[in-house]
């Protein structure tokens, strides 16, 4: 599932440095590089309805199983000869740096006031973030920059949502049905006997 959420960083509007101080965002942020970056959420914070906060680390190489296959392309190998139900696709990164030294784990700030006007409504947009969860695969586009509490943050302007953890307890619920649904056919219908 590949979900593409346009985010445009705010400071295409933004009057000049004091407005940039406002947002709690580093003045070094006008003059920075952006990064193109795939990894894994490992924590996620709202912060009220329309911030949200989570942390990605990045691999140098990331390989992500393929849920589906040409039909042309054989079974990939184990080293023991077996053949593997899935493929893999492996993502290259390039490891971002900041202020001269690589940064592998870092938090990414997504914020509703990065859309245009009109673009997102709330309930929209908290769906969206729901996705966004622990074991998720993201590539996020933005500029590194510093919070008010100075830490360090990829400010997102384009947030690409490449894999879905399940919630656990969805799957529970699922599982569950799934089972019950069993148990039904294997009664013959379902009636009293």
């Amino acid at each position: 599932l590949s979900l593409s959420l346009s985010l445009f960083l705010s400071l295409l509007t933004l009057s000049g440095v004091d407005d940039l101080q406002a947002q709690g965002r580093s003045t070094a942020m006008i003059d920075a590089p952006h990064w193109t970056v795939t990894g894994r959420v490992t924590r996620r914070r709202e912060h009220g309805k329309k911030l949200l906060f989570f942390d990605v680390t990045v691999d140098r190489e990331l390989s992500l199983p393929l849920l589906a296959s040409s039909a042309e392309s054989s079974p990939k190998r184990d080293r023991s000869g077996d053949a593997r139900c899935c493929s893999t696709a492996t993502v290259r990164n390039t490891m971002p740096t900041f202020e001269g030294r690589e940064v592998p784990t870092f938090q990414v700030v997504h914020s509703m006031r990065c859309y245009p006007e009109g673009a997102m409504d709330l309930k929209r947009f908290k769906c969206l973030t729901k996705l966004v969860m622990p074991k998720a695969v993201v590539r996020v586009k933005g500029k590194f920059g510093r919070t008010k509490t100075q830490e360090l943050s990829l400010f997102a302007d384009d947030l690409q949502i490449v894999r879905v953890q399940p919630d656990p307890s969805a799957v529970v619920k699922m599982l569950c049905n799934t089972w019950c649904a069993s148990d039904d056919d294997d009664d013959g219908g379902g009636g009293a006997g």
